[in-house]
């Protein structure tokens, strides 16, 4: 069983080269992300976005009400929101 429900496995690597994770989307169980770095919870909730379906997106991305940091899904430097279409998604 593979999707939103399921079990998602997270596998955390000395390295992930020129990444900081990496998820091959809905279609797979698990994630890899790198164990360095001081974003590592940012960088799994973002990797498991993309298990769940979610692209990237630029900039903030349409954030929700009642945040600051840009959305999620950006490409680098993830933030903490998702927005209105990723939270249907999901």
């Amino acid at each position: 069983m593979i999707g939103a429900g399921a079990p998602l496995t997270a596998f955390v690597v000395e390295d992930v080269v020129d990444k900081a994770g990496c998820s091959l989307g809905p279609l797979t169980d698990y994630v890899t992300i790198d164990d360095g770095g001081l974003g590592r919870r940012r960088t799994l909730a973002h990797e498991i976005g993309h298990a769940l379906g979610l692209p990237h997106t630029g900039g903030m991305g349409g954030a929700i009400s009642g945040g600051s940091g840009a959305n999620l899904m950006t490409s680098s430097r993830h933030g903490e929101n998702l927005n209105d279409r990723q939270v249907l998604t999901v």
